[in-house]
């Protein structure tokens, strides 16, 4: 794999108009030289407009060497569906191919692996972060991208999406001199597990201090992931690891977490400095530790929207299985349907319970569930306290920032958050 199609704008983003604007002098569009610097494209029936033609395929491709930047696409989606989820700028390198799939607009980047990967980095975090981490982070996408055991989008012809479903790209306007030595100097590294296959190494924005089983997100094992507390041996966080479902009060709200040392915690990475260290698209806080409140009414209602309930009344809501980590992975519902009869609505799936929770999506499902009832028992307002922002299994981005803070080079940082596996060069991935 020594380039990768990269989908821009899919399908599902039903965008029936682009605009494209050219950095180079020079470009190639279906082939022929072009000094056009400027494209509005509209889907037109299965046929793409440009102003000067319609056809079926449009092709942008550098003159020049693929690495350089080339083209700017506006109002592109990030964060899809995601609290996040904004319209950014978009600046590409290589070749762009615009077709019309689903009477949409598809926009597809074809790029050389390391670029993509620099872009990659400052993505997922920000060109600012240590030198160490972004070469943790590389490998780690880089294992991911190469045990390519989530192919999401096979069937629009691409390997992977711009976005958190697969991985965020960007563009490369952020990219940095860091990014680009630690894409550099680890290329080909990729994470290879004792038994012989690539590792499937997923990664999260933060953990809470003990990163998750994969089997609790996706419901079996990957060679190479495991969970581990988060943190020094000696560390307070050690003692909930696994965590128990009476230690769950403790361990998102207890006086020992003024003395936590987990590398994502607060006291390593401070939240003040969290926004430098951040992707553009984050909000700038860290989540190590988090609060949302709701009238029973607003949660009823996002409830109602989120999983079709007919609920006119909440009457209890239960987390009934977690994770080691604390994450909720079920969790069930007790309300009273609008005919007047009592109900129960299971959830199954971390998930399907941060969708369910949130108008947009919750942090993480590792949650205590907190209730205020009226003199009659019914729930006036519920709180959840929690930790963590993300699935929480593999590398705990901000853990590993942490740890690149505390000095540990990105091969310790790797066999923290990864088990049984060496770091090895393969070929013709670069």
């Amino acid at each position: 794999m020594k380039t990768v199609r990269i989908g821009i704008v899919l399908p599902e983003d039903a965008r029936r108009e682009l605009r494209v604007r050219s950095l180079a002098d020079m470009l190639r569009v279906n082939g022929e030289r072009s000094d056009k610097t400027t494209w509005t494209l509209h889907a037109e029936g299965e046929t793409i407009d440009d102003g000067d033609r319609r056809v079926a395929k449009l092709s942008i491709e550098p003159v020049t060497t693929p690495e350089q930047p080339q083209l700017v696409v506006e109002n592109v989606r990030a964060g899809r569906g995601f609290h996040w989820e904004q319209a950014i700028n978009i600046t590409l390198p290589g070749t762009i191919e615009v077709t019309v799939r689903d009477d949409a607009l598809m926009l597809v980047n074809e790029l050389p692996l390391e670029t993509y990967l620099a872009g990659v980095l400052t993505s997922e975090m920000s060109g600012e972060c240590p030198l160490e981490f972004l070469k943790a982070q590389c490998v780690t996408a880089r294992s991911w991208m190469i045990a390519a055991t989530e192919r999401k989008h096979a069937d629009l012809g691409i390997d992977f999406c711009n976005d958190d479903c697969c991985q965020r790209f960007q563009g490369i306007a952020s990219v940095t001199d860091a990014a680009r030595r630690a894409a550099d100097e680890t290329a080909g590294e990729v994470m290879v597990h004792d038994s012989g296959v690539v590792v499937d190494a997923n990664y999260s924005k933060s953990c809470g201090g003990i990163v998750e089983a994969p089997v609790h997100v996706w419901g079996h094992d990957k060679p190479g992931q495991y969970a581990v507390a988060d943190g020094p041996a000696d560390d307070g966080v050690a003692r909930f690891f696994p965590l128990a479902a009476d230690a769950v009060v403790d361990y998102v709200g207890g006086s020992w977490l003024k003395r936590c040392r987990a590398w994502c915690s607060p006291n390593v990475v401070p939240d003040a400095d969290l926004p430098r260290y951040l992707g553009r698209i984050d909000d700038g806080g860290g989540h190590f530790r988090w609060r949302v409140s709701y009238t029973a009414d607003e949660l009823c209602a996002i409830l109602n929207r989120k999983r079709r309930l007919s609920a006119s009344r909440i009457r209890d809501l239960a987390v009934t299985r977690r994770g080691v980590s604390g994450r909720a992975t079920a969790m069930t519902v007790d309300y009273v349907a609008d005919d007047g009869g009592r109900r129960t609505e299971t959830i199954e799936d971390q998930y399907a319970i941060r969708d369910a929770l949130s108008a947009s999506f919750l942090y993480s499902s590792a949650f205590d569930i907190r209730v205020a009832r009226d003199a009659e028992g019914w729930p006036t307002r519920i709180e959840l306290i929690g930790a963590g922002w993300g699935h929480g299994a593999g590398l705990c981005q901000i853990g590993a920032l942490g740890m690149a803070l505390s000095g540990f080079d990105y091969r310790a940082i790797l066999h923290h958050y990864f088990t049984n596996m060496q770091i090895e060069r393969i070929g013709g991935t670069s």
